[in-house]
């Protein structure tokens, strides 16, 4: 769907078009007279059609750039874990907005899941998004964060899993999903993450409580719009 921007930039087009064009069709018709004042309209037009549009096309660029220096920028950093066997796995995310104007209507669908290590570039991304249990809405302002847990949408941590993803094997524990928001100028947003958790000896030690974790970002999955 067009944006206002779009929507008035084709509008001026199709204006100046059909004002150069009828101005062209007239003069054509009247120039075997050789009539120097139809001549001099004739150069006038296309040099205000040009202008005009030379114009909008400035002013435009102008908008956009401004838009990309003063919207909303949204990041999402997992950092805490809590890591059990019989619980369910949790990970305590971080969203900060670092743009200069409010994210509004913030909206996430991030979860937790177990995958091969390293992430298959072939598995869609959707396939492996578990919904969290919460999904809200909200308005960050500029450099204020909040925090959510991401839940794993499936069974209590096994041995075998948590054997897996606490030890250097070919599975890890994945954090993924999105975060979406609208920006100031209305347009609507979206930072998808995906990080994986390094097996470390606090995290293998399945206590059960928060831990500070580090998390490795996929290769895949972690871009933003």
């Amino acid at each position: 769907m067009l944006d206002w921007n779009a929507k008035i930039w084709m509008a001026f087009v199709a204006i100046m078009g059909f004002v150069i064009g009828g101005t062209l069709t007239w003069s054509l018709g009247t120039w075997a007279s050789h009539d120097a004042t139809t001549l001099y309209n004739l150069l006038v037009a296309i040099f205000t059609g040009v202008l005009a549009l030379s114009t909008i096309g400035l002013w435009t660029a102008t908008r956009r750039s401004a838009e990309r220096q003063l919207r909303a920028y949204i990041s999402v950093r997992p950092s805490d874990a809590v890591i059990a066997i019989g619980q369910v796995p949790v990970v305590k995310c971080t969203v900060v907005n670092h743009g200069v104007t409010p994210a509004k209507e913030v909206t996430r669908l991030v979860g937790v899941v177990i995958a091969d290590y390293p992430l298959p570039p072939s598995m869609p991304f959707n396939y492996i998004v578990m919904p969290s249990l919460l999904v809200s809405k909200a308005v960050l302002h500029p450099n204020q964060e909040t925090h959510f847990s991401a839940v794993s949408g499936g069974l209590p941590l096994s041995g075998a899993d948590f054997q897996a993803i606490t030890t250097q094997s070919n599975r890890r524990l994945y954090v993924v999903g999105r975060v979406g928001y609208r920006d100031a100028f209305g347009q609507d947003r979206e930072t998808k993450l995906c990080y994986s958790l390094v097996p470390s000896p606090a995290i293998a030690q399945g206590t059960g409580v928060p831990v500070s974790a580090d998390f490795s970002p996929a290769d895949r999955d972690n871009d933003w719009t």
